[in-house]
C-alpha cells in the first residue's frame, strides 16, 4: 500500500488512527498512529527540533532530548526546596493543567505559528516548503479513524475530552473524524 516515493512526491497522506480508551489514572482516549505514520512523525520530528531547539527555555521539559518527567521533578524539587530555604521558611506553589488543551487548537493558527518560525530562523526555501506540508500532513491528520477496545470504556470519556467533539480544524493528532468500530 504505502509507496516509498509518497513522501517525495507529496502523495503521502495519514493513515486511520485507532482510537480506544483507558481508565488510569482516569477514563481518557488514545489515538494510535498506524506504523508507517508514527515513521513519518519520527522523520519529522527531528527536522523540526533543528528550528524550535533554540529557542525553548530550559525549564522546558516534555519530549526534548536529556530532558523528560525524571528530569523535571528533580528540577522541580531543586527550585522548591530554594523556594523554602530548606524547609526554613513557608513557600506556595500552584499545580494547574490547562482544561483540553489539545483539543482546543486551531490547525490554522498552529501552522501559521510553523510558518513564522520557519521564516525567522530562514529555512531554506525548498525544506520550508517540504517541512510545511509535512508538518500540515500531520496537523490536519486523517480523515477517519478507526474505535478499537470497550465501546462501553469509550462512553466513560467525557464528551468535552473527546476528539470527535473539538470541532473541524481542531485538536490534535486528527481534525474532522468519521468512525466505526471493530
Amino acid at each position: 500500500d504505502d509507496d516509498p516515493d509518497d513522501l517525495a512526491a507529496r502523495r503521502w497522506r495519514p493513515s486511520r488512527s485507532v482510537c480506544f480508551a483507558v481508565s488510569r489514572p482516569k477514563a481518557r482516549e488514545i489515538h494510535a498512529a498506524a506504523f508507517a505514520d508514527r515513521v513519518v512523525h519520527h522523520l519529522l520530528v527531528p527536522e523540526l527540533e533543528t528550528y524550535f531547539e533554540p529557542i525553548f527555555i530550559h525549564d522546558l521539559y516534555s519530549n526534548r532530548t536529556g530532558k523528560g518527567t525524571h528530569a523535571a521533578v528533580r528540577h522541580l524539587a531543586h527550585f522548591m526546596r530554594r523556594a523554602m530555604a530548606n524547609g526554613e521558611r513557608p513557600a506556595w506553589f500552584l499545580q494547574l493543567d490547562v482544561r483540553n488543551f489539545f483539543n482546543s487548537i486551531d490547525h490554522a493558527i498552529l501552522k501559521g505559528l510553523l510558518r513564522r518560525r520557519l521564516d525567522r530562523a530562514r529555512a531554506d526555501p525548498g525544506r520550508r516548503a517540504s517541512l510545511l506540508w509535512l508538518a500540515g500532513q500531520v496537523i490536519d491528520g486523517a480523515q477517519q479513524v478507526v474505535y478499537g477496545g470497550d465501546p462501553r470504556l469509550l462512553a466513560r470519556v467525557p464528551p468535552y475530552k473527546r476528539l470527535a467533539e473539538a470541532g473541524p480544524g481542531r485538536g490534535l493528532p486528527i481534525g474532522n473524524l468519521t468512525s466505526q468500530f471493530f
